[in-house]
């Protein structure tokens, strides 16, 4: 009877991490955007042993198969809020002008040119992360067009650099 207790709750886990996080959780900039990563990492392998072990999965496999989980898991997770947030930059994405306001050049992993843009929406400012200018053709004071989503106008990209 445990067994089917445990497979019921890691089937629901996934189907958790992959189509019920709200987007409260997917586009915050608090301590909750740690929920998804709590998810998989954490209690999704916990789950994922004891369910096993349950089964009375060898031993020797039992970490091998919650660390394989970590990187099927955690990748497909990856692509697909990707491709969700790909989705909702189409369907709910809006457009303002942002004004280029720090140019950098980045030596570390890849050498190029960063910049950030400021810009207003409903009379709150924002500032984008760091995008790569790879034609190096933007300069401090440039005006470009930035896409946020409505409800989350943190969640934004650079039209131009895209």
């Amino acid at each position: 009877m445990m067994k089917n207790y445990l497979l019921l709750l890691y089937i629901g886990l996934i189907f958790l991490i992959f189509f019920g996080l709200p987007d409260q959780v997917m586009y915050s900039k608090g301590i909750v955007r740690w929920v998804p990563f709590i998810l998989i990492f954490i209690i999704q392998p916990y789950v994922l042993y004891y369910l096993l072990r349950s089964f009375n999965v060898n031993p020797d496999y039992l970490l091998a198969a919650c660390a394989l989980s970590f990187l099927i898991i955690g990748l497909s997770f990856g692509y697909y809020g990707s491709y969700q947030e790909d989705i909702d930059f189409q369907e709910r994405g809006k457009q303002t002008k942002a004004v280029v306001y720090k140019k950098w050049y980045s030596i570390k992993k890849n050498s190029e040119w960063l910049l950030k843009c400021k810009y207003v929406v409903d009379g709150t400012g924002y500032s984008t992360f760091s995008e790569t200018d790879k034609k190096n053709i933007y300069k401090i004071g440039d005006t470009l067009t930035v896409i946020y989503i409505e409800e989350y106008p943190q969640k934004c990209r650079i039209k131009e650099l895209n």
